[in-house]
């Protein structure tokens, strides 16, 4: 079979499923159609709407991205997005206002490292801001607490 772009011959480990073209012209394709897109200010995922402020894909988009890698699947997008909404669109642990592109985070409550099983949990899912998740790290939250507690206190005295 030949590519479509280069009339090449498709070697067998280029071939690219549902696509006449070779990897290297598939990948240039992609490639040029996503820099497309950020220039127009269009999702480069969904490719039908408008990309947030400063960011690459719409709030739909975004949200699925979050879910994809912080629960395992994109469907649980919109119990994802309910949950920032419950928490008023607030750091589940500060209080601080979290906004998609503007410091939100996805966090799991007992961290995936210790408590795989819960991975895909939606109640084991809190929405934080960036830093308060950076610091907390695999901790679980009890012991993330704690540890706050101990740096307030050393500085308070």
């Amino acid at each position: 079979m030949l590519c479509q772009t280069c009339y090449e011959e498709i070697k067998p480990e280029d071939a690219m499923a549902k696509t006449p073209h070779c990897k290297p012209c598939h990948s240039a394709a992609m490639r040029a159609r996503t820099a497309r897109l950020k220039e127009e200010g269009i999702c480069v995922t969904c490719g039908q709407v408008p990309a947030l402020d400063g960011m690459v894909r719409c709030k739909k988009c975004t949200w699925r991205s979050y879910a994809s890698k912080r629960l395992g699947s994109t469907k649980k997008w919109e119990q994802l997005r309910d949950l920032w909404l419950a928490q008023d669109k607030k750091c589940a642990l500060t209080g601080r206002p979290v906004d998609i592109g503007n410091h939100l985070s996805v966090d799991h409550i007992l961290p995936v490292s210790k408590y795989p099983e819960l991975s895909g949990d939606i109640d084991n899912i809190q929405i934080v801001h960036y830093h308060v998740n950076t610091a907390k790290w695999d901790l679980p939250h009890s012991e993330f607490v704690q540890l706050c507690r101990e740096v307030v206190e050393h500085n308070d005295s």
